[in-house]
């Protein structure tokens, strides 16, 4: 599960202009856990 600083740091990013081009994606935030998979 991802934390809570972690949210806010994607959310930070999806908020600034480095996130322009980014739409209709799914961004898992599961502490890592998919990298498993």
């Amino acid at each position: 599960v991802g934390r809570p600083e972690e949210i806010g740091i994607l959310a930070a990013f999806l908020a600034s202009s480095k996130a322009d081009f980014i739409q209709g994606c799914v961004i898992d935030i599961d502490g890592g856990a998919t990298r498993s998979l």
